[in-house]
């Protein structure tokens, strides 16, 4: 026989029953793994202590971390949630729903809600009340907060730390001891639309964080008034941008925008700032401020206040009959 002859039967091993079988076991650990990562829906009401589930902690228990979950939550929750981990998460309020610090006669011992090291969570529609932070992101890609009221929390109502990225929509951030949003080393923090009040200082940011406020997806103008000290204050080579049209910020007891240790503030034209005792924006060492036409700006005198070495203010052109110390 010659030796590169054809041999047309089935060789050892490949027989189509082991074919079948090797096939079956395929689809069944297929299907096995996708109903792993299957994404779930909870209700959770935590108003009733009959119900299958009454805290969130509890539904959050019984999810895959890898799959896009979503819970929706009735009642009032006393509880501290700690979500880790999580790939996708949508904790969504019915009507009525809040999450309240469990301890809140214990000083620095919870926040309501912390996100870790997770990739998308969102938080739409609740009344959080109390903690140490209301909303804490810490080394999360995307956190959003919508709809939703923070308040009374014993330092900031939503911090953004870790490199986390936070946008908010649509809220009521108030009556906080520190400041109503804060964010160190935080890439993007999105503000849009809402009502920041209240605190003592409405927003601050630090540490290279960039900050844009604008108008919510539904056309409602951003509104931050009445802080103790500063509207929103950006710190250390940080980057504030109001888009055109979409912000007010006003009555706030010192500033309307503080700038210090090389941050930069873009604020084009159509939006508000009356400033406190020290201005409406303070440009302090190596900052800038920019202002873009139509802008209204008052407070102080002076309404613009550079001080220490090397502020910038450019368009103040733009800003007809203030009174300014900017070189």
């Amino acid at each position: 026989m010659r030796s590169d002859s054809v041999y047309c039967g089935n060789r050892t091993g490949s027989s189509p029953l082991r074919r079948v079988a090797v096939l079956l076991a395929a689809a069944f650990w297929l299907l096995l793994s996708s109903g792993l990562a299957q994404g779930a829906d909870i209700k959770v009401d935590c108003s009733n202590a009959k119900a299958k589930v009454n805290t969130i902690t509890g539904a959050l228990a019984q999810l895959s971390k890898t799959a896009e979950n979503t819970i929706h939550v009735s009642g009032t929750c006393n509880e501290s949630v700690w979500i880790e981990h999580f790939e996708s998460l949508n904790l969504l309020a019915n009507p009525g729903a809040s999450i309240n610090d469990p301890t809140p006669s214990l000083q620095d011992e919870n926040d309501v809600i912390d996100i870790y090291d997770s990739g998308s969570v969102t938080v739409d529609g609740f009344t959080i009340n109390g903690g140490v932070y209301g909303v804490a992101c810490i080394r999360t890609r995307f956190c959003y907060v919508r709809n939703t009221t923070v308040q009374g929390a014993s330092e900031s109502g939503v911090i953004a730390t870790g490199s986390s990225n936070l946008y908010l929509e649509a809220d009521t951030i108030q009556d906080n001891t520190w400041a109503g949003v804060e964010a160190s080393r935080a890439p993007i923090l999105r503000i849009m639309g809402g009502t920041i009040q209240h605190n003592d200082t409405g927003v601050s940011i630090s540490a290279g964080s960039t900050l844009t406020l604008s108008k919510s997806m539904s056309g409602d103008a951003l509104t931050i008034k009445d802080n103790t000290s500063a509207g929103v204050a950006a710190d250390t080579n940080s980057t504030v941008t109001l888009w055109a049209g979409t912000t007010t910020i006003s009555s706030n007891g010192e500033v309307g925008i503080s700038l210090k240790a090389g941050s930069v503030a873009d604020i084009r034209g159509g939006n508000t700032i009356a400033g406190g005792a020290t201005g409406a924006v303070f440009v302090g060492d190596l900052s800038l401020a920019r202002f873009g036409p139509g802008n209204t700006v008052t407070g102080g005198p002076p309404a613009v206040n550079c001080t220490g070495k090397y502020p910038v203010a450019i368009g103040l052109e733009n800003l007809p009959g203030i009174e300014t110390n900017c070189p």
